[in-house]
């Protein structure tokens, strides 16, 4: 039987994020500052690749509509017809 302590010592641990905790309180404030300002980064990053997405695919939609004949058309009402 392989001790938990043993096995920790031979797997290779990843450091995700390390805890901001502070002694006083401006330590404790500059943490939590700092801790919503990398989130705002994170979330407008977020927000922009989503619309870089989005103009993308309308840009698509936009080049296979023109695309469309005017058979092609006629053809898609006889079928929402139907």
């Amino acid at each position: 039987m392989i001790r938990a302590d043993a096995r920790i010592t031979v797997c290779q641990l990843q450091v995700l994020d390390p805890l901001k905790i502070g002694q006083d309180v401006k330590e404790i404030i500059e943490c939590d500052l700092a801790a919503e300002i990398g989130l705002l980064d994170a979330y407008r990053a977020e927000q922009d690749r989503r619309a870089a997405t989005l103009k993308a695919t309308r840009d698509d939609l936009a080049a296979r509509s023109a695309a469309l004949t005017v058979t092609d058309l006629r053809a898609a009402r006889r079928l929402v017809k139907s």
